[in-house]
């Protein structure tokens, strides 16, 4: 049985249900063949302030904060910077080896790490992969 860390900044969360859904719909089923197991590591982007300057992003300040993990899935959220989102998205969220090296840290072990896209979510996957303490 393969174990996958599926890292993904698609994938639905208390504030967005519907959002990256088809990743967690194609994933639930891999995992129902028996043939894999799956951690799901899936960022939320964070803007802290509001105001109106920040168009979308200061509407709702915090919200991703707010937002809630899928049950069974570890909750973590990286920074976005508005007018820059896209060119910094791989390194905002590759601060994410903190938490998968929390995950390994409790004892995860993973074969493949699962991601979504080739950018940002590839390119931060590669960098998790090289700076991850594998286990294995």
């Amino acid at each position: 049985m393969v174990r996958l860390l599926t890292f993904t900044t698609l994938f639905p969360d208390s504030e967005r249900p519907n959002h990256g859904i088809f990743v967690e719909n194609r994933l639930r089923h891999l995992v129902a063949t028996g043939a894999a197991t799956s951690t799901v590591l899936a960022p939320v982007p964070f803007f802290p302030f509001g105001a109106a300057r920040f168009g979308a992003w200061g509407a709702s300040p915090g919200a991703a904060a707010r937002a809630a993990a899928r049950p069974g899935h570890p909750p973590s959220r990286y920074p976005v910077i508005p007018k820059l989102g896209m060119s910094l998205a791989p390194l905002c969220s590759i601060g994410e080896p903190a938490g998968a090296g929390r995950l390994v840290a409790a004892g995860l072990a993973f074969d493949v790490i699962d991601a979504h896209y080739v950018y940002p979510d590839g390119v931060a996957a590669v960098w998790l992969g090289r700076t991850s303490e594998n286990p294995w």
